[in-house]
């Protein structure tokens, strides 16, 4: 069996070749490290086109943490923060991953993970739904599912055969355009117990009938390749094979979870002082009532204004107040901060805080921040943030543009950009009904000043006698449509607005098309040059790390087979 194994792996080796990807101030980045960033399964999908700016934001993303780093970014203040709390979020996690969740995973699916993560299954299935399950509509029971799935095994002597079938009797709803193949799948991606079943197949077989929330699955693998894991290093194997087994006990988790967390308070003599916390429910109650929207109060100014110094929690043999709370809490951005309105959830959000604390101790035990996965998502996580600050600091050290670019730039472009429209000037006199819009169109067609009514009855700036700013010919149709028949200076007849009112409208003027003044738009012109200046700058020195940094990059990974 050992030697099958290993000449499958040779075989899998000679196969799939993990070639570079690009070359960064000497060191390669290939295929599995890039696969990471973008999944290759969406890569392959990608025009040329695509596939070249994911590649330049995996580029840049190592190149500016790169910069950041040799410019000192990690002494700033604020970076140092935001790395630190993202490092200990991230430690948490893997805390509960690895020390709650992992023991769960027996050892023989570990090892069933461990030989069949090197391999890709491209599949096809017949799905036969029964009552009570998820497929819709089924007038089977479990037993008569079971039955007919097992009828397939029979009927069925190729993947031709399998095909027709999976047409005229599949419940999968997707059948009709892909005929019952799903694809290549990989391990970890799938169902933990109908994965299992369908990678203790090989090319050709066809499986019995495995129960799923969906029905009864008879599978047939059509074919199979190497996995991108066949070139994996062993830390990265390891850990991708354990996280992607983590889906086998997942039903266990939560409860598994909670007895971690009593566990582990009680072991730290974890206890609250009752009194201190009342006392502080009380202020926070307080300021809630003279806050008008309770959702938008952040919680850190309140504590940082508490002046009592009660310990509010104990646990290894010391106890902690308000300040010890805000400072835990201010770790979060103000989004993220928990929103308290009594004694039960300021209980729920101390625990929590405790409970990290003492998982990031618990991990260092164990020196989880040395695990590959660990270090891999911090990196990632690294970069992401260096970049951000870096190209935040490329935006600010644009060049601003100066008033000559500015009269330059309004030279260019008057003529196109910077036209005011032909614009109407009106007067509305609007009122609520059309008894009283009739009433009034009488009295001024009698001699009745129009500007005089308007300013006693208009529903419309009366003060101004329903005079309405200039509008184009995009705005305001009702009116447009009732001022088309007359001349400048005359009114319509009462008509019914959008609103249900009634108006009459005197025209005033037509504005003729005009040329803008550059006064006018010179704040404008400045918001649309310093956009460019800064995709300007942005773009041309991240050219120069890429000269910098002697980035190559290799134009064979750009053919999809």
């Amino acid at each position: 069996m050992i030697r099958t194994i290993f000449y499958i792996a040779i075989s899998f080796n000679l196969l799939y070749s993990n070639i570079e990807v690009v070359k960064i101030n000497n060191k390669s980045f290939l295929e599995d490290v890039f696969y990471e960033f973008y999944p290759k399964k969406e890569w392959v999908r990608l025009k040329k086109e695509q596939q070249e700016r994911v590649l330049k934001d995996f580029i840049r993303k190592k190149t500016s943490s790169l910069e950041a780093t040799d410019q000192g970014f990690l002494n700033d203040p604020s970076t140092a923060i935001k790395l630190k709390n993202r490092f200990d979020f991230l430690y948490v996690n893997k805390v509960y991953e690895k020390l709650v969740a992992l023991p769960l995973v027996s050892e023989e699916y570990i090892a069933f993970g461990e030989k069949h993560i090197l391999r890709d299954l491209k599949i096809s299935h017949i799905l036969i739904g029964f009552e009570g399950n998820s497929v819709q509509n089924s007038s089977l029971s479990e037993k008569e599912a079971y039955d007919k799935a097992s009828e397939i095994l029979v009927l069925s002597k190729d993947s031709a055969s399998f095909s027709n079938l999976a047409l005229n009797i599949s419940d999968d709803p997707g059948v009709t355009t892909n005929s019952g193949v799903l694809g290549w799948v990989s391990w970890g991606k799938m169902d933990p117990e109908f994965q299992q079943k369908v990678f203790e197949l090989n090319k050709g077989d066809f499986s019995d009938p495995i129960k799923t929330k969906y029905g009864y699955h008879v599978v047939l693998v059509l074919d199979e390749r190497p996995s991108e894991a066949i070139n994996f290093s062993s830390e990265k194997l390891k850990e991708r094979v354990e996280f992607s087994s983590l889906g086998s006990v997942k039903n266990l988790l939560k409860e598994t979870a909670d007895n971690y967390d009593k566990s582990i308070l009680t072991e730290n003599n974890f206890n609250f002082n009752d009194s201190s916390v009342l006392s502080l429910v009380d202020i926070l109650k307080n300021h809630q009532k003279k806050t008008t929207y309770m959702n938008n109060i952040d919680i850190v100014p309140v504590l940082n204004d508490y002046d009592k110094k009660d310990v509010i929690v104990v646990f290894q043999g010391k106890g902690f107040g308000v300040k010890w709370l805000s400072n835990r809490i201010s770790k979060s951005s103000p989004s993220h901060r928990p929103k308290i309105t009594n004694e039960k959830e300021l209980k729920l959000a101390i625990k929590s805080l405790v409970l990290q604390f003492l998982a990031i101790e618990k991990g260092k035990l164990f020196n989880l921040e040395d695990s590959y996965g660990f270090k891999a998502q911090y990196n990632g996580i690294r970069e992401e943030v260096l970049y951000d600050k870096y190209t935040k600091s490329l935006l600010n050290s644009a060049p601003e543009p100066s008033i000559e670019d500015c009269e330059d730039y309004y030279i260019k472009h008057k003529n196109n950009k910077y036209i005011e429209p032909e614009k109407y000037s009106v007067y509305n006199m609007k009122v609520k009904t059309q008894k009283v819009a009739d009433s009034l169109y009488t009295s001024i067609k009698q001699g009745s000043d129009f500007f005089d009514l308007a300013k006693k009855y208009s529903l419309l700036s009366p003060r101004k006698a329903g005079k309405m700013i200039p509008f184009d010919k995009s705005k305001n149709k009702d009116i447009l449509d009732a001022i088309n028949n007359i001349s400048i200076g005359e009114i319509t007849k009462p008509f019914q607005t959008r609103d249900k009112k009634w108006s009459i409208i005197y025209y005033d003027d037509l504005i003729k098309e005009d040329t803008l003044d550059f006064e006018k738009v010179t704040n404008r012109i400045k918001v649309v040059l310093t956009k460019e200046n800064q995709k300007n700058h942005k773009e041309q020195s991240f050219l120069n790390l890429n000269k910098k940094y002697n980035v190559k990059v290799n134009p064979d990974f750009f053919i999809n087979d």
